[in-house]
């Protein structure tokens, strides 16, 4: 429970100090990193999974643009 406690209290001073918007483009790379993860520790990835990790990265960054674009 400690760990969990400790997780969500640092994510929240991550979104007070950075602000929501790129806290939300920095959440959607969650699901990037636990597959870049599995890889590392040897599980095997399917092309769906390859395929969902480029549309979120994909997403991101479009996101990160349109962010910088409209000077938030």
């Amino acid at each position: 429970m400690l760990p969990g406690i400790a997780a969500y209290t640092l994510y929240i001073r991550g979104v007070a100090l950075i602000g929501a918007p790129r806290a939300s483009i920095i959440s959607t790379l969650e699901p990037v990193t636990a597959v870049t993860l599995s890889l590392t520790l040897g599980y095997k990835t399917s092309i769906l999974q390859f395929t969902g990790i480029t549309l979120v990265l994909a997403s991101a960054v479009t996101a990160a643009l349109q962010n910088r674009q409209s000077g938030s």
